[in-house]
Parts: structure tokens; sequence; C-alpha cells
């Protein structure tokens, strides 16, 4: 849906910043997929790692990190959340839904995020 937007108001597609945020469970695979997939439309890809500050959360809150629990799962949800809303901030644009490019049928599941830049 941005990548057609982009197009019909001759926007550069350099202007949609796809944001993937590997974590644990991240594999090669999806990480290539994520980058072929931003190759392929020619939006600009950034990758995040959310390893090190989830894992800095699990200690400040004396989380067990083998407890794959809500919390767990919620505080990796939270990381890449405020990651979107920063980078959102940090180009001046937008953020679309998470879902939006989750689970894409193409590819798997390819960029997590999609964030606008939505200027010449």
């Amino acid at each position: 849906m941005t990548v057609k937007a982009f197009d019909r108001l001759g926007l550069d597609r350099k202007g949609i910043v796809a944001l993937t945020m590997p974590g644990f469970g991240t594999t090669a695979r999806t990480r290539s997929n994520a980058e072929e997939l931003a190759e392929q439309l020619g939006v600009t890809l950034r990758v995040v790692s959310i390893d090190k500050a989830v894992r800095q959360h699990f200690r400040d809150i004396g989380h067990n990190p083998s407890s794959h629990d809500v919390t767990y799962e919620n505080s990796q949800a939270r990381e890449r959340t405020q990651i979107l809303m920063d980078v959102a901030n940090q180009v001046g644009g937008w953020s679309s839904a998470r879902v939006i490019c989750q689970n894409l049928p193409l590819v798997g599941v390819p960029i997590t995020v999609i964030i606008c830049r939505c200027t010449q």
C-alpha cells in the first residue's frame, strides 16, 4: 500500500524506511527475506537489533529470559514499538501499523514496519 501511494504521488521510494528488528528467534532466512524485499521494492532498509535492549530489560526487572511467558513476548513487542516510534520521529515521518507488513504472503515474514517520510 505504501509503495503504491508513493508511486501515485510521484515520490521517491527511498523515502519509505522499512525497518526490521531482529530478536532472539530471528533466523537468517527471515533477515534475508527482509533485505530482499526491501531491495525489490526499492525502499530504504534499516536493521535495528532488539536483542541487547530486551536482555537488559530482563535484567532490570529480574525476569528469567528462559521463561518464555507473556513477559518474554511482550518485552520484545514493546521494544519494537519504542524503536518504531523513535525512528519515525528521527526521520520526520509517521509509522504504519506493524500488521501491514507482517506475514506478507510474498516472502514469509519480511519487514516488520514501514515508516514514511512523505516529502520530496
